[in-house]
């Protein structure tokens, strides 16, 4: 379990990682499930802020790669690539699709995650 509900002293239930020990309160406005959400993104002892900083590592090495970042980048290039002769059916035509296919569903994903 990552966080704990106890309630302190004067009765007000206060939930705490169980990684950093950073403590909400009930009734703030930084209570609730958005904040301990973003909390786990920023805990550098909680297991998926690793896992988060390594997804975006790799995300920038393979950017790099396939030379685009942003979807309308990722899209136009992946275009640019289907339609040039034979490119597509060569062993690097279709790596470089395959990591702009990735790249696409990293950003889409997040995109959604994040409700945009």
């Amino acid at each position: 379990m990552t966080y704990e509900l106890d309630p302190v002293p004067d009765g007000t239930p206060v939930v705490t990682c169980v990684y950093c020990g950073i403590q909400y309160t009930g009734g703030t406005p930084v209570h609730g499930a958005q904040v301990l959400k973003d909390h786990i993104m920023q805990c550098d002892k909680h297991p998926m802020f690793s896992i988060q900083q390594d997804r975006l590592q790799l995300r920038a090495a393979l950017a790099n790669l396939v030379g685009a970042s942003t979807l309308p980048e990722l899209y136009a290039l992946k275009l640019t690539l289907l339609y040039a002769p034979g490119l597509k059916e060569s062993p690097d035509g279709a790596a470089m699709i395959g990591g702009i296919d990735a790249l696409i569903i990293s950003i889409e994903s997040e995109l959604e995650a994040e409700g945009v």
